[in-house]
């Protein structure tokens, strides 16, 4: 298991923890048996965690019943430095040199065009890390302005026979670059206009708004040396391998909030190449006023790997640990109360109430013996599972799945997405509109997909050219006019459960509108135009309804 500190993800986490817990689960299991039936011993799953950003090691070994190997070792030494106006610093905020920048660039006040030069010049190449999509598109346009002013302001000297100075072109691969392009041209999308402006100078960006067609290429032609600038959103720190000599991080603060010390581990780990570099340079760059928030994430400390099941004592249950017990049930690992309190006991969970101090163990146990009862009360309630006679003449529990929970599991969607959908089809039973394809665009399109900002008015205005048997479709799915006026006015807040159920509504017909379009083979340029999106983000949507249509078959 590579990445091994991503069980701390809010997201994809608890899947992680869940894999896991089973080879544990099921390593104990088969174990006990062997043990009570004097069988040959068998030999435990083995598992091999890696991870460079992991701080509580400790727990996780003892949870995986693993033997800790702790190494400060790097195949590439990386150096850290943090510049705040003209002075760069080290983590120990001792002065490392005063930069001098050799370009002149009005507006560029943090010298980011000049730190990619004098590293592009000695024939390195630099991933710059920016807070937005874009960012990434106007920083990566105005390097490559000032590439060409470079190469035309070196003709002209050369013209001149002037006295040559220490600044000279970018040396670049024109033909690899060309054939580059061309690939992009051939791409579905085509040729974005930025890219067309900034390649040639071996400047591009990296972000979601791009198809995966365009990210491939773009990924393929920076490991090759081709692009020697790459302008990236922080999603490429971790998952792509793209290391660069120098790593830029343009600012502390992503998305109006102090970069988490994890993130930033990950962008500046992507400093240095191995076998191609003998040290890799990152570079956070900060203003004077933000020297404090600079310090604080070169010299902070990550923080410890919790579990996803559970957010606290006291908080009740997660839907992620509801999954995770209707998934024992359902794939037959666990039919009895004793083995689903047995499956809950192998969780990281369970590790973490160990490793804490005896006299608040008794209370963490019982609580976590209590959410494993609330959940399993919550799945008989929604009738996802069922209790019957265990059929050998003994009285005890036994824990069948019903068809909903054997097609929630099947789907991969959780217990309440699965709820949402099963009430969906069934509204639809009663009244389904088939004089167009957006009601059942409506049904596959994924509720949990937040795909682009909703302009209200926007939504208004297409809501008013909607023909009348559209708009059918949408009173049948709940979609209110009145909602959207109030909307385009500012007046709607979610804080009750009943407006977030609208809010959702509403928003998954505006994406539902999109999807009409993209089927409808509306040209891209005008879809993205229309519904304020890119056609990186288009793609997605198109790619997840389809997975969506599947989970919701199941």
């Amino acid at each position: 298991v590579d990445e091994l500190h991503m069980l701390g993800d809010s997201h994809r986490g608890y899947l992680l923890e869940l894999l896991l817990t089973k080879v544990r689960f099921v390593t104990e299991k088969v174990a006990k048996r062997q043990t009570k039936e004097n069988s040959p011993v068998f030999d435990s799953i083995q598992i091999v965690g890696m991870s460079a950003t992991l701080p509580n090691l400790g727990l996780l070994a003892s949870w995986l019943n693993a033997e800790l190997y702790h190494t400060d070792f790097r195949p590439v030494p990386l150096m850290e430095w943090v510049k705040i106006g003209r002075n760069i610093y080290d983590s120990s905020m001792k002065l490392v040199r005063e930069f001098q920048p050799m370009l002149q660039v009005k507006g560029d006040e943090d010298h980011v065009v000049s730190l990619c030069y004098e590293t592009i010049r000695d024939g390195h190449s630099v991933l710059l890390f920016c807070p937005s999509k874009n960012w990434c598109e106007k920083l990566a346009d105005i390097i490559a302005r000032e590439f060409y002013n470079l190469q035309h302001w070196s003709l002209q000297q050369a013209e001149r026979c002037t006295k040559t100075s220490a600044l000279s072109p970018v040396a670049l691969d024109k033909e690899g670059i060309e054939e580059v392009m061309d690939q992009l041209r051939r791409s579905p999308s085509g040729l974005d206009s930025v890219l067309q402006r900034t390649l040639p100078w071996g400047v591009a960006y990296h972000h979601a708004g791009l198809t995966f067609d365009e990210r491939d290429i773009i990924e393929g032609a920076f490991r090759r040396g081709l692009i020697r600038v790459l302008a990236a959103t922080s999603t490429l720190s971790s998952g792509v391998n793209l290391p660069a000599h120098r790593v830029i991080i343009r600012t502390p603060v992503f998305g109006g909030r102090l970069l988490d010390i994890l993130t930033y581990k990950q962008m500046a780990g992507r400093a240095g190449r191995k076998g191609v570099d003998i040290v890799g340079e990152s570079i956070l760059v900060c203003k004077s006023s933000e020297r404090s928030k600079g310090i604080a994430l070169l010299q902070g400390s990550l923080k410890p790997v919790h579990s996803c099941l559970l957010r606290g004592v006291g908080e009740g249950v997660t839907s992620s640990m509801i999954r995770a017990i209707l998934e024992i049930i359902v794939g037959g690992v666990a039919s009895t109360p004793d083995d689903v309190r047995t499956y809950a006991s192998c969780t990281l969970l369970a590790a973490s109430v160990k490793d804490r101090e005896q006299e608040s163990e008794r209370d963490e146990d019982k609580a976590q013996n209590g959410a494993v009862e609330a959940c399993v009360r919550w799945l008989l309630e929604n009738e996802f599972i069922q209790i019957l006679d265990s059929g050998n003449g003994v009285k005890a529990e036994v824990y069948r799945p019903t068809h909903l929970g054997t097609a929630t599991l099947s789907s991969s969607l959780s217990p309440a997405e699965a709820l949402g959908i099963f009430a969906d089809l069934q509204r639809a039973m009663k009244g389904f509109v088939l004089e167009n394809d957006l009601h059942i665009l409506y049904l596959v399109t994924p509720v949990y997909e937040e795909w682009t900002t909703i302009d209200w008015y926007q939504f208004f205005c297409l809501w008013e050219k909607l023909p009348s048997s559209m708009k059918r479709v949408a009173e049948l799915v709940g979609i209110e006019e009145g909602f959207l006026a109030r909307s385009v006015k500012g007046k709607i807040i979610a804080k009750t459960e009943k407006q977030h159920r609208q809010m959702a509504i509403h928003k998954r017909f505006f994406t539902s509108l999109a999807l009409l379009d993209l089927i409808s083979e509306v040209p891209l340029k005008d879809i993205t135009k229309k519904y304020n999106c890119s056609r990186g983000q288009l793609q997605s949507l198109q790619q997840s309804a389809a997975t969506y249509a599947g989970e919701s078959q199941g």
